[in-house]
């Protein structure tokens, strides 16, 4: 339920900076998603160190041609309204969401400490 809401937020301020029509999710990148959100909920930790590799790696085994490709990255406890308020306020990250992508794939894995690990992969295809 949260990827999606994160997934949504994501789209929205893509969306809010003249990106139309927002990213579409893609079920590739939900899957690279997933595998870094659960790597960082093995570790209990917020890392992007997944050792299936970096989603740009990922992205090329999957034979995925891009463009262009991002990644972001949360912990959390509170919810996905927590995670979307901190990117829109941190510069490097504010940036990602005024990208326009044309796909994204979201996933959140919660660890055995109850953090929970949010992975958003962007790309332009």
């Amino acid at each position: 339920m949260w990827a999606m809401q994160i997934a949504a937020g994501v789209r929205a301020a893509q969306m809010e900076s003249g990106c139309r029509p927002g990213p579409v999710d893609d079920a590739r990148l939900a899957a690279i998603a997933r595998s870094n959100a659960s790597a960082m909920a093995s570790a209990d930790r917020l890392d992007a160190d997944d050792p299936a590799g970096s989603p740009f790696d990922q992205m090329e085994r999957m034979g995925i041609a891009y463009r262009d490709a991002g990644a972001l990255y949360a912990a959390t406890r509170r919810g996905p309204e927590d995670v979307l308020m901190r990117w829109r306020g941190r510069g490097d990250t504010a940036e990602m969401l005024r990208r326009c992508d044309t796909h994204l794939g979201a996933a959140v894995v919660t660890g055995a400490s109850g953090m929970s690990y949010v992975a958003v992969v962007l790309a332009r295809l």
